[in-house]
């Protein structure tokens, strides 16, 4: 993980709490499924700061399988995907922009608020 960012952020810390325990949740589920495909797996984390906006990038394998809808990932596993929701809903919430992107084994989540 790699971080350069003030104790005054502008998003609330609960809200960065959610975003980012939803996204290391996600990434670490997709590294474990990765694994147990025997592939190798790994999660990097990056984060700054530039002018008034903060920007995160969570990056970590992935199987070939991700879906997406509108591009959003989704899934039909039951009591999945509220995460991806929360993080959407607070990106918009602060006026941010968010993104998601698989390719060739790797998925990465990128926010500015």
């Amino acid at each position: 993980m790699q971080a350069g960012i003030s104790q005054a952020l502008p998003v609330s810390e609960s809200d960065l709490c959610v975003l980012l325990s939803n996204a290391l949740e996600n990434a670490l589920h997709a590294a474990v499924r990765c694994r147990e495909a025997g592939q190798g797996a790994f999660i990097e984390t990056i984060g700054h700061e530039k002018g008034k906006k903060l920007f995160l990038q969570i990056t970590n394998s992935c199987l070939p399988d991700v879906q997406f809808r509108e591009g959003v990932p989704v899934t039909d596993r039951t009591g999945h995907g509220l995460g991806v929701r929360s993080i959407c809903a607070i990106s918009e919430r602060y006026g941010g922009l968010t993104s998601f992107a698989a390719k060739d084994g790797q998925f990465t989540l990128r926010v500015m608020l």
